[in-house]
């Protein structure tokens, strides 16, 4: 005998007796409970004879089959963080292109105020930009009282037989 036998407790499995007989290089392992009574004796030879090739085998391909499914999910988690964030991306554009259209237009109104120094064409001007930028029919500046009553100062339209 080469090296001393190994000990190994009846509840460890196969697989980490195979393991300690590896990691000790002994070729025997000795099987004793708690107690010292002797279970049985374990050999490289007999540790691979316990083992059912069927068994393994379909482990194997069990085995094989959840790792091509859990590869399918995350190919299908991924493409749907992409789209998820290509809308994201789409949205965030739509939002700041409307942003830069409204700076733009308040840079507009503001040049058109520093450009005239007359409030009916700084007025005229604005509505118009207004009713343009949002694509609306009219937009309309229409200055209240006191009591609530008023008029409309200053308007826009799409088509002028609507104006007010």
């Amino acid at each position: 005998m080469s090296s001393p036998p190994l000990l190994v407790n009846p509840e460890d499995s196969l697989w980490e007796t195979h393991h300690k007989v590896q990691q000790q290089n002994v070729q025997l392992s000795v099987v004793a409970d708690n107690q010292g009574y002797l279970g049985g004796i374990l050999t490289q030879s007999r540790i691979l004879q316990a083992c059912d090739i069927r068994e393994l085998h379909q482990v194997i391909t069990l085995l094989q089959q959840q790792l091509h499914n859990l590869e399918t999910e995350k190919v299908n988690l991924l493409k749907r963080l992409n789209s998820d964030l290509t809308e994201q991306v789409s949205n965030k554009r739509a939002k700041l292109k409307t942003q830069v259209q409204r700076n733009q237009l308040l840079a507009d109104i503001a040049l058109g105020i520093c450009a005239s120094l007359r409030l009916d064409e700084i007025l005229n001007e604005t509505v118009t930009e207004v009713r343009q930028l949002l694509e609306v029919e009219r937009v309309i500046i229409y200055h209240f009282g006191s009591d609530w009553h008023g008029e409309v100062i200053v308007e826009s339209v799409n088509i002028p037989q609507w104006s007010i």
